[in-house]
């Protein structure tokens, strides 16, 4: 039995067994495309890097095609997790453009 744990949208985070997740694979092969990254920050610099309305994370979604996460403050996650899902290179692409805003945030002491 597979069981969705969580939904991004287009892509649900599953909690099954290691077989019943090579079945689910077998019969949808895109679900393979898809690789989740991870970079941590301070919950304080969660507000610039997604700006206004949500205007900054919404130009990396749209320039590198990958989804960006960001745990929610009532939450008991990790607050400076922050997951990012897309496809591998484009992910790779959008976690690297973050760490650089990370780097600028610190480096300016916002937050």
């Amino acid at each position: 039995m597979v069981f969705i744990e969580r939904w991004y949208g287009s892509i649900c985070m599953l909690c099954a067994c290691p077989y019943n997740v090579m079945m689910l694979l077998h019969v949808c092969p895109q679900a393979q495309e898809h690789h989740t990254l991870e970079i941590r920050c301070k919950p304080e610099y969660h507000r610039f890097l997604i700006g206004r309305q949500g205007a900054n994370i919404r130009r990396v979604r749209d320039k590198f095609g990958a989804r960006v996460l960001f745990p929610q403050k009532s939450s008991e996650e990790d607050s400076e997790m922050v997951m990012i899902i897309g496809r591998k290179e484009k992910a790779e692409a959008a976690k690297a453009h973050l760490e650089k805003l990370i780097k600028e945030l610190v480096r300016f002491g916002k937050g």
